[in-house]
């Protein structure tokens, strides 16, 4: 590959990186109210799957199915994936719903050690309130309740 092909080929894959990673939503889940922030930053922007990826898919499996960890990878894989896609339509569904939708905020109301709650906040009323939970290094959340 010639010298001039080669730079240019370079200069394309550093702009397209640069581009994707100015134009998307930064997740911030190290702290729980990061991840409320973020959750309500991706409603708003209609990234419903993005959203729908802080979840803890696991837990919420397990208490479903105590014999969660019998099955196959495949079959927890493909659950999850089910779940996941659930969640981004309920999300959806919720945020089509919701006047004012911008002028929502967020509020972090208690962190218990690796346990948390909040809510998402329209003028005085409380439009969401969700649980969230520690896995890890990261903040999942573990239930979203539409109020």
């Amino acid at each position: 590959m010639n010298r001039g092909l080669w730079l240019g080929v370079c200069a394309a894959l550093a702009a397209t990186a640069l581009w994707a990673g100015c134009g998307g939503i930064r997740v911030k889940d190290d702290t729980p109210d990061g991840l409320l922030d973020s959750l309500l930053q991706l409603i708003r922007a209609g990234q419903y799957d993005r959203a729908a990826e802080l979840f803890d898919y696991n837990q919420e499996a397990l208490k479903k199915n105590p014999d969660w960890y019998t099955f196959s990878s495949t079959q927890r894989y493909e659950i999850v994936e089910k779940m996941r896609e659930d969640r981004a339509l309920m999300l959806s569904d919720w945020a089509r719903r919701q006047d004012g939708l911008e002028q929502m905020t967020t509020k972090l109301l208690r962190v218990r050690g690796d346990t948390a709650s909040g809510s998402i906040i329209a003028g005085d009323r409380e439009k969401v309130r969700v649980k969230m939970r520690k896995v890890e290094d990261k903040w999942r959340l573990s239930d979203f309740h539409p109020l």
